[in-house]
Order: C-alpha cells, then structure tokens, then sequence
C-alpha cells in the first residue's frame, strides 16, 4: 500500500467475529479478511447482511473489460458506503478522506475494501482479467416499492 506517495503499513488488524479488519491510514476505510469456504471443488464465499455485512445491499454493480488506455481511471461516486471487491483479476484504488491519500492494491477476491460515504475512489491499472464489484448500502429511507 502506498500512502502520500511512501509505503505505508496497516495501522493493525482487528477481530471480529468470522473476519479480520485490517485498519487503513485513510480514516473511512478498512480492508476485511472474507471468510472462504471450500473443498477440492473449489471455494465459495458468502456474502450476507448481519454476520458479516454490516449494512444492507441496495445495488451491486461491477466493472470489467476495460481497456489499456481507454482512460484507464473509474471514479466511483461516494454516495453510500460500499464494500469493493476484486473478484478476478487486480487493480489499485485510490482513496482520499480530504486529509490521507492511500493506493491499495485489491488483487483477491478473499478481500474486501470497505469505503465511508465521505472518502473519494478511484481505481485505476486494471489487470486485463480484472472483475471489479462493488456492492452498495442501501441508502433509501421508508419503505421500498415492489
């Protein structure tokens, strides 16, 4: 990880329950150790509101196919908190809280970056097999239409 343009260690990490935090330099941001389960089959890691995400789900999107200089960086709009996922494949985010700056490098899909509301991403040198979801907070108040 690299912050204000030197190398920067976690801050710790934390346990919590099924996962492990690990504490970035950029207040609003934590990466989260997911838990995976599998056999010789393969693995599989489940994503689920309360034990192990702490909000609910009010979209999920996901980036992929992009292409070497087809403008290489996304902005991603800070409007919710969001969990950010590299599923296959590898890229670097770039997140801003106004006062640290921080690249992480999301490059398992055993890893989750989790993003406040108030912190600026980016994300930037996609590896040509890269999958990138993001899964969003529900942000809407009352009750939903169906």
């Amino acid at each position: 990880m690299i912050a204000n343009g030197k190398s920067a260690r976690h801050s710790g990490k934390v346990s919590e329950g099924l996962f492990t935090l690990s504490v970035l330099p950029v207040a609003g941001c934590r990466m989260i150790d997911l838990p995976v389960l599998g056999d010789e089959r393969g693995s599989l890691i489940a994503i689920e509101p309360g034990d192990l995400l702490p909000f609910s789900i009010g979209g999920v999107s996901y980036v992929f196919a992009t292409r070497p200089g087809a403008g290489e960086t996304v902005r991603f709009p800070a409007r919710s908190r969001e969990w950010i996922i590299a599923v296959a494949g590898s890229c670097t985010l770039l997140v801003d809280d106004g006062v640290r700056r921080a690249e992480v490098l999301l490059d398992r899909a055993d890893k989750a970056l989790e993003v406040e509301p108030k912190v600026r991403r980016e994300a930037a040198h996609f590896s040509a097999d890269a999958v990138l979801m993001l899964l969003a907070e529900n942000t809407e108040t009352g009750e939903r239409r169906g």
